[in-house]
């Protein structure tokens, strides 16, 4: 511990002299003490000449530097893989019973030497120990990510990985554990051995399709020890067998592609069970089936992308586009254009109007017709002339000059769900090139990203939308976000992130404006194991967004059972997380009142299945065993705990570490300091009190 101060500490002298002269002056000096006892001048004198002292001290601003050390405990990270595959097996009843008591008995000894960190894994991380093994996927890859973040800069003495080693979310795990910096010791559940099965292995179909095409599926059906089997490959629709195949079994281990075609006769989201008849020796029929739900449409909607140029960002969104069944996309540069705009759903113009071409004539037929807009402004986009269209964006230049501009996320839009990839990856994607100036935006705008300038957020919009009387619009205000969809790729391999965020904004514009006044949108198909989120908006007569009135939403399942619920207001409409649903069909009928009117609005949702844990059960020690072994741990079995406990306590590596922390404090705010102060000020006067000097 260091005293520390802003002036030379040899100012520390005159604090000295200041509390001697104050001490000899009123104790030396003064008559009235004569008749005092002398022990108590002298108290009095040194209470004084201390309580001068520190009070002129204070005066230098004095600073104490002390040094901290904190010793660490090793940290032991037990990960509990709690997804369905563990128990669909012959060993389900050890899993179930011994095998928690052991898990139990493992902490309990390592919680003696070792600080231990428990999670559970599945589809979802979450912290303690869970062994209902209901998640119905597995991501070892996400366990590994999250571990990483938590515990950066942390004293890890080693992690234990219980699984059976399946994953059918995320990466490989042995790859994304390569930057792990402790070792990895696994816990091998699971059963390794091939059981008679038949086994739906995988359904591939189109999400949407339309009214009156036959459109393809593909079954691939797997049959494990059941040589000379017989099994039915059926297709119902509400009830109704549309498609059957018998399906003879010639070898052990058996596969068949089954391609088939079917007649999208209705519109609307459509149900289709398909199964495969199961063999009385199979253990695990929940592989035999697979729910899934298409969309069946009058008509794709015609996207029509027009640039000033040809430019990397016009590829990147067309690319994103075209693998959407639900639309039909044209590019263009706007030079080569010639075809009528009223055609379109949703018009995309790339740094139109631009310094060169103004583009008036399909602007003029753009806002006409009321079709839906995207601008995207850049180097070349005219900023006066965009100005001038009053619609929903005014950019008030100094000087025609750009800046690079991030994404920062804004968590009060609530237009459309961008996912939690488009709300933290979009943001650490490159910045964009925007114009330089004051932007001032529509009253209506809903802002999703911001710009972030030089790390800096502000209040800038990067990408929003508005509302102009009976049409939509929307800005992104810079170019570049081919850059976005290369650094998805360079993440994740793919780009599905930025094509997910590219698809949602065209869905967005060129869904046909409703005119009701309540509006309920989301998603029309939901996994059993993800939450019903729904969002709301209400507008008044003017048609004016407002979120006053609550709104209400009541949701029956088949059996008519009823969950009501309040949508939750946001800050400028509303939003409801239902939580989790159990698979079927549901309705739903939401309402409010506005003044004396009451608006209701009917809609329907539903929830599938997933079978992504029955389809394989066959457990993989080997992605385990070469985990353990490139992060310098070891792979052992249930029971042989004791034997990973006693490896764990002779690693002399897992040890205690020690931290140093330096703290400046300033001396004035010692509250101790005060109160001993105000305590020989007191004394001193009591003392004076009670011999009679005043």
């Amino acid at each position: 511990m260091r005293l520390l101060t802003e002036y030379p500490l040899w100012l520390i002298i005159f604090c000295i002299i200041l509390a001697v002269a104050a001490s000899v002056l009123l104790y030396r000096k003064d008559k009235s003490l004569k008749d005092i006892p002398a022990w108590a001048t002298w108290g009095m004198a040194i209470s004084r000449f201390v309580s001068v002292f520190f009070i002129s001290l204070l005066l230098l601003s004095p600073l104490i530097k002390s040094l901290y050390k904190y010793i660490e405990r090793p940290i032991i990270i037990l990960a509990q893989d709690n997804s369905e595959s563990i128990v669909i097996n012959k060993d389900s009843s050890f899993y179930r019973n011994d095998y928690k008591n052991k898990v139990n008995d493992l902490i309990r000894k390592l919680s003696s030497k070792y600080e231990v960190n428990t999670y559970s894994f599945g589809d979802k991380i979450s912290e303690g120990l869970k062994f209902n093994y209901s998640d119905k996927q597995t991501s070892i890859s996400s366990l590994m990510d999250e571990i990483k973040n938590r515990y950066v800069n942390r004293n890890v003495g080693a992690m234990i990985l219980a699984s059976d080693g399946i994953y059918n979310e995320g990466s490989n795990p042995v790859y994304s554990a390569n930057s792990v910096n402790f070792p990895i010791y696994s816990l091998a559940l699971g059963d390794t051995s091939v059981l008679k099965d038949i086994i739906l292995s995988e359904v591939n179909y189109n999400k949407i399709v339309f009214l009156g095409n036959r459109f393809p599926i593909q079954v691939i059906a797997d049959v494990k020890d059941l040589s000379g089997v017989k099994t039915t490959l059926t297709v119902f629709n509400n009830n109704t067998a549309v498609f059957s195949k018998d399906i003879n079994v010639s070898s052990a281990n058996y596969s068949e592609t089954v391609n088939l075609e079917l007649e999208a006769k209705k519109t609307g989201m459509q149900h289709y069970h398909i199964s495969l008849t199961p063999d009385f020796r199979e253990i695990n029929t929940k592989n035999n089936y697979r729910d899934i739900a298409i969309e069946v449409i009058d008509s794709r909607q015609k996207i029509l992308i027009l640039a000033n140029s040809p430019h990397p960002d016009v590829s990147a969104i067309y690319e994103s586009l075209k693998s959407n069944e639900n639309f039909e996309v044209q590019s263009f540069t706007i030079n080569d254009f010639n075809k009528p705009v009223k055609d379109y759903n949703l018009v995309v113009l790339h740094q139109l109007p631009s310094l060169t071409n103004s583009a008036t004539s399909v602007l003029q037929e753009i806002f006409k017709n009321k079709i839906p807009v995207l601008f995207i402004l850049g180097s070349q986009s005219s900023v006066q002339s965009l100005n001038n269209l009053k619609a929903g964006l005014n950019i008030i230049e100094s000087k025609e000059s750009f800046e690079e501009t991030q994404a920062s996320y804004n968590d009060q839009f609530m237009l459309f769900e961008p996912g939690e990839e488009g709300k933290d990856f979009i943001p650490k994607a490159p910045p964009l090139i925007s114009p330089f100036g004051n932007y001032n935006i529509n009253s209506s705008a809903q802002v999703l990203y911001y710009q972030k300038i030089k790390s800096i957020p502000t209040s800038k919009p990067l990408l929003f939308f508005c509302q102009l009387a009976d049409n939509k619009v929307g800005f992104i205000t810079g170019e570049g976000i081919w850059r976005w969809k290369m650094y998805d790729f360079l993440q994740h391999s793919n780009q599905v992130v930025f094509g997910d965020l590219i698809n949602k904004i065209v869905q967005y514009l060129a869904l046909k404006l409703n005119r009701e006044q309540l509006n309920v949108y989301g998603k029309n198909v939901f996994n059993e194991n993800e939450p019903v989120i729904l969002n709301a908006e209400v507008y008044n007569l003017s048609y004016e967004l407002i979120n006053e009135p609550d709104v209400f939403i009541e949701i029956l399942n088949k059996e008519n059972n009823k969950f009501p619920f309040v949508f939750n207001k946001t800050a400028r409409s509303y939003r409801l997380n239902a939580g989790v649903f159990p698979v079927g069909d549901y309705t739903y009928t939401a309402n409010t009142t506005v003044g004396d009117k009451k608006f209701t609005l009917n809609g329907r949702f539903t929830v599938l299945q997933v079978n992504t844990e029955a389809t394989n059960t066959i457990a993989n020690h080997q992605v385990l065993f070469q985990l353990s072994k490139n992060n310098h741990g070891k792979m052992f079995y249930p029971r042989q705990t004791d034997s990973l406990y006693n490896r764990l306590i002779n690693n002399n590596d897992i040890v205690p570490v020690s931290y140093s922390e330096q703290k400046l404090t300033e001396l004035i705010n010692l509250k101790l300091l005060f109160v001993f102060i105000l305590i020989l000020l007191s004394a001193e006067w009591f003392t004076r009190k009670f011999f009679g000097s005043y």
